[in-house]
This record gives C-alpha cells, sequence and structure tokens, in this order.
C-alpha cells in the first residue's frame, strides 16, 4: 500500500519536477553559449549579485540554486559560492546511497556540487530527476542495476553503478522453521520491510514480536463471502483475521430484513432485484464492535410475495422471472400487463406446428391443392401442395397470426383461413380449410385405375390405363409446370426423367372430362 500511494505521490509531483528539469536546461544552454561565447550575461541575474554569470563556480551555484540569480543575492548564497569555491561541493563524484521504505520505494542520495545529475533507475523508466537526491518506486521486485552519470562544471563526468535488490527476494532463502510464516504473507512482508535484520536467515523474539504487533492491528473481521445459491437464496460467509471474532451480533441483510444469528455463515432469501449492501456486525476478542460490508446485484429472486389466486403459473417458471425482471411490480402484483410479458418471452421460444385439410363444400378432400401461409405482415413463409386425401402438415411454425390461402386447379373460390400459434396453443390439429371448387378439382390417378410406376424413379417413368388422355404434366412443389407431353389416346406413355433434379413433383394425367394427380419421386 505504500509504495502505491508514493507511486500517486509522484505522479503528481510530475509538473513541479518537469517544471525543474526545464529551468535546469535552460541555464545549462545559458551557461554553455556564455561559457564559449565568453560572454559576460551578468545582467540576466538580478544586480545585486557580485559574479559574472560565465564564473564556473557561479554556473554550478544557480544550477543547483537559481533563486540565487533570479532573488536577491543573500549570505546563504555567498555561503554556498564559498562552499563552493572551496572544493566542498564534491566535485564529479557520481557515488551514492540508498534507502528503502517499503522494498519498492526508495530513496538515492549523491553528494552535492555537480552540475547536472543524469539518473537511470534500470527498470526502462524514463528518468526526469536532475537533483543530487530522488526518489523512485520499482513496480515488480527484481535486480535492478542503478546508475548515476554527474556533470560539473568544467564539463567533466563521473558515472556510478550498483545493483539493488527490490522486493523480497532477498528474503526467499529463510527458513521456514525459523520464521512460521509464508513469504506470501502480507504481513510478513510488512515486517521484512520495516525490519531488514529479519532478512538474514534467522527469525529472533524481536521479529515475531514485530509480527504480533502488526497481526494486532488488523480488523478482527476480514471480507464477506457471497455464494448464489439459486432462487434469490443467498450464502453470506464472514472471515475472521487476527485475534479473531467473539460474538456475530447482527447480520443485515439490505432489504429492510435483519438476523440474530450469531452463526459466521447464514442464508437469506431475496424476494426482490436490485443492489443491496450486505453487512456483519462483530464483537472482536478484545471487546471492540466492527463492521463490514459488501454490495451484491440480485436478478433472479423469486416472487413469493405474489399472491393472487388468480396467477396462472408455478412462481419457478422461467417465463415468470423473465417477465418479474422486465416488470418488477409484478412481483407483488401480477396484472393483465404481466401475463402480456409472461406471453412475449414465451413465444420466443415456440415452434408449433399446423395440420388440416382442404376441403370442398360437400366436405369431400382437395388433392393436390397449392397451400399458402403468409404471416401477419403479408411474407410468404410456407407453401405445401396437399396429399391425395387433401391433407397438409406444416412444422417448425414461430409464434404468430398467419394466413391461409388456397390455390389449384378446379378450386373456383377460397375463404382466407386464419390461424393463430403460441404458447398456450402450439400445435393446431384437424383443421379444415374450405374452398369452393368448379367441378374440375383433380382426383388421385390410383381412383381412377391409372397405374404409374417405378416410383420413386431414378430415369424414367410408364403410365398405363390411359385411356382418354390428352395431356400429361410433371408439377413442381410449388405448382410449376416443369415438363408436359401430349399424347395421342395411347394406353401406354414412357417419360424421359433426365432434365428434371431430385425431389418431390406430381403427375397430373389431363383428360377431356377431368385431371388426376399422383405424387412422383424422382432419385
Amino acid at each position: 500500500m505504500a509504495h502505491r500511494l508514493n507511486m500517486i505521490y509522484n505522479q503528481k509531483q510530475y509538473f513541479v519536477v518537469n517544471y525543474s528539469v526545464m529551468k535546469k536546461y535552460v541555464f545549462l544552454c545559458v551557461m554553455l553559449v556564455s561559457t564559449l561565447l565568453s560572454v559576460d550575461v551578468v545582467g540576466q541575474c538580478d544586480p545585486s549579485v557580485p559574479y559574472p554569470f560565465t564564473d564556473p563556480v557561479m554556473i554550478q551555484l544557480i544550477a543547483t540554486n537559481p533563486d540565487c540569480c533570479f532573488g536577491t543575492w543573500t549570505q546563504a548564497c555567498q555561503d554556498l559560492y564559498d562552499s563552493l569555491a572551496g572544493g566542498g561541493g564534491g566535485g564529479c563524484d557520481a557515488t551514492f546511497t540508498n534507502e528503502t521504505f517499503d522494498g519498492y520505494l526508495y530513496t538515492f542520495a549523491a553528494s552535492t556540487g555537480a552540475l547536472i545529475y543524469q539518473w537511470d533507475y534500470g527498470d526502462g523508466s524514463l528518468p526526469l530527476d536532475l537533483e543530487s537526491t530522488v526518489t523512485h518506486t520499482f513496480a515488480s521486485d527484481g535486480v535492478y542495476n542503478v546508475c548515476l552519470t554527474t556533470i560539473c562544471a568544467d564539463f567533466t563526468q563521473g558515472s556510478y553503478c550498483e545493483e539493488i535488490t527490490v522486493g523480497l527476494l532477498e528474503c526467499e532463502s529463510i527458513d521456514n522453521g525459523s520464521a512460521p510464516y509464508e513469504i506470501s504473507d502480507p504481513l510478513f512482508q510488512q515486517v521484512v520491510a520495516d525490519n531488514p535484520n529479519c532478512c538474514d536467515g534467522s527469525w529472533d523474539t524481536a521479529c515475531e514480536d514485530a509480527y504480533q504487533e502488526a497481526f494486532n492491528a488488523l480488523p478482527c473481521i476480514g471480507s464477506i463471502i457471497v455464494e448464489d445459491q439459486g432462487n434469490g437464496i443467498y450464502q453470506f460467509s464472514s472471515q475472521e483475521q487476527n485475534q479473531g471474532v467473539s460474538l456475530i451480533s447482527e447480520w443485515d441483510f439490505g432489504d429492510g430484513e435483519t438476523s440474530a444469528n450469531t452463526e459466521s455463515t447464514v442464508s437469506h432469501q431475496y424476494t426482490e432485484v436490485g443492489t443491496f449492501e450486505v453487512c456483519v456486525t462483530v464483537i472482536c476478542a478484545d471487546g471492540d464492535e466492527e463492521q463490514t460490508c459488501t454490495d451484491i446485484e440480485i436478478d433472479d429472486a423469486p416472487c413469493s410475495a405474489i399472491v393472487d389466486p388468480a396467477f396462472p403459473y408455478e412462481e419457478s417458471d422461467p417465463y415468470v422471472t423473465a417477465a418479474i425482471a422486465a416488470n418488477p411490480q409484478c412481483c407483488s402484483n401480477w396484472s393483465a400487463l404481466c401475463d402480456q410479458a409472461y406471453g412475449e418471452f414465451a413465444n420466443e421460444d415456440v415452434s408449433g406446428s399446423f395440420q388440416g385439410t382442404v376441403v370442398q363444400q360437400d366436405s369431400n378432400p382437395v388433392p393436390t391443392a397449392l397451400v399458402d401461409v403468409y404471416d401477419s405482415f403479408g411474407e410468404l413463409l410456407f407453401t405445401v401442395i396437399s396429399d391425395e386425401n387433401g391433407n397438409i402438415l406444416i412444422e417448425g411454425i414461430p409464434a404468430g397470426s398467419y394466413v391461409v390461402n388456397v390455390s389449384g386447379q378446379g378450386i373456383a373460390q377460397t375463404s382466407l383461413y386464419n390461424f393463430e400459434i403460441d404458447y398456450l396453443t402450439p400445435n393446431l390439429e384437424g383443421q379444415s380449410i374450405p374452398v369452393v371448387t368448379d367441378g374440375t378439382a383433380t382426383a388421385s390417378l390410383e381412383s381412377i385405375g391409372i397405374q404409374l410406376f417405378p416410383n420413386p424413379a431414378t430415369d424414367q417413368i410408364t403410365i398405363r390405363n390411359l385411356q382418354d388422355c390428352n395431356s400429361i404434366q410433371i408439377l413442381s412443389t410449388s405448382g410449376k409446370v416443369v415438363m408436359e407431353e401430349s399424347t395421342q389416346m395411347e394406353n401406354i406413355v414412357h417419360l424421359d426423367l433426365h432434365a428434371l433434379s431430385s425431389g418431390l413433383y406430381f403427375v397430373q394425367i389431363n383428360t377431356i372430362e377431368a385431371s388426376y394427380q399422383s405424387k412422383l419421386i424422382k432419385q
């Protein structure tokens, strides 16, 4: 936690550091130009400054204390000047010391006296620090080669590098028999960070005392573990820390319900959806009272509050849950709106069927009738042909309202037939589809003794007992004529099927008086 806070602190200091860096670079550029051109630019500083700007000692002083140029020359500035002039600045020595506060935040301190300090922390970061004393936070454990390059007023350089071990890598050799804690234990890490001597391979009484002190400083109650058991039932478990919990005085489930159950694990059923704050209050072993809380999101609460005797569903019905999630008021007052919502969700999963018979006005079936089914938007969804008994079967129909239109030879008038598929009646059976015929409706070949073989067929079919036939047509399932053959009243006809694709067809025999049909399967 400490190194995270210092990371935030360092980020907040970014612009301050940037400003300092900019000033130093400006001064460095001015000093270099002034030195190379031997120009006396003392007038750029305050008139009270008694030394020329190109004075090497003055250059060094201004680099670390720019106020001695911009402000009035003070005795402190004079003392610094005298110290640098007397060699007290340390020259271009680049050696430094380091100190860590938590194993990640380090302070590096070099001797003063150099003009520029360029730090490299060895972790890939781009430091902007140009001071002799800097702080840096390392993001992760590891061994880093930290280097410092210095530039002095006479443009000589110094450099120094030192490897440092960040984090607790140096503690991995501790014998757990001597230190009875896992290295990953946060309290152990805190102890060795604050007490480096506990990391040298021995765990003495002082280290153990430091651990116990950190342990006792923790709250006695930790987090609340939440387990969803379904149907709005949740189990809560409180986690103890350090000296432990002497008594659990109350659970508060955030929905207006509380429990004086003193167990560390309790269950509670929610009757409404929403976000609730669950809290447990405990009495610690030392007598202190503590509380910890957590938020939970409830989206599957049951509707135990429904008391309407007309409620027609099981509360475990998933469509009830969906309807209540969309309309929370349905949990306490099941209304027509709730029924509508229930139906909308239930209908999404419907895959129904329609079975019926196309019949004439005298109730006789109409074979080979073309039956089109349209949805409520007028889009054609299904097309089928009634069989020799006038029957049709359509499956896989989504919930909705539909219109049936029947057409075909011999059908003079059709009444638009309407039906509806929903979750209450997904499968319709025994439906009669009435039509008006003109007396030329087609009958089956078999009903008048005409033979068609082979069926199924591959390349050719033979039709026998044609008698007064004057034409033969082969129709697709959509009612389209795909082949037509004129006859000369032959009794037997052979038809070549090579031009037809595999599938279902209808063979229609047309005579002077009527038409007759039979199914044909082309393989």
